[in-house]
């Protein structure tokens, strides 16, 4: 009879336990979801230099590559289109890529962003793929005479990633 009682004990003892693994669960689950943002909001970059001008790419590193005027105006602009999707009162984070372009476009979009940003992270592992140092332009259009015979998503360039190196 022991034996019996002993078993329904270790039964509602792993039951008391599973509902309160699960509830826990739940409540951690529950407290997870609150801490996630109401929405992700993607920007790129403003219009560069070598959106323009490919051959800059010969001359100045990738990274440092900067906005154009044009370029400058779109973030002011993103900052204006932000104020119709945000509240003034909305405190906001922010996630950029070290490169020079996009630093430069995230101080053009506060310049007429009305919303509060609580943190900026710089996370290089948002940064564009690197397609190498100081690329000329015989070396791009080589570049792409390789990639289209290759395959856009394989093809790595000398000295650079393919989009499948950075897949993940």
């Amino acid at each position: 009879e022991n034996a019996g009682n002993i078993k329904s004990i270790r039964s509602i003892m792993a039951a008391l336990c599973s509902c309160l693994a699960e509830a826990l669960d739940n409540r951690t689950r529950a407290s997870a979801w609150a801490r996630m943002p109401e929405r992700i909001i993607f920007v790129r970059h403003g219009e560069s230099q070598a959106n323009i001008e490919p051959s800059r790419l010969a001359e100045i590193p990738d990274h440092a590559i900067t906005l154009t005027h044009k370029g400058r105006e779109q973030a002011l602009n993103v900052g204006l289109q932000l104020n119709e999707i945000l509240s003034c009162t909305a405190h906001i984070s922010v996630v950029l890529s070290p490169f020079e372009r996009a630093q430069e476009t995230l101080c053009c979009v506060l310049n007429t962003l009305k919303a509060t940003v609580r943190d900026v992270q710089v996370d290089p592992r948002v940064r564009e793929q690197e397609f190498g140092n100081l690329q000329t332009v015989e070396e791009q259009r080589r570049d792409r005479e390789m990639q289209a015979h290759v395959g856009r998503f394989y093809y790595r360039r000398k000295d650079g990633e393919s989009s499948a190196d950075v897949y993940d």
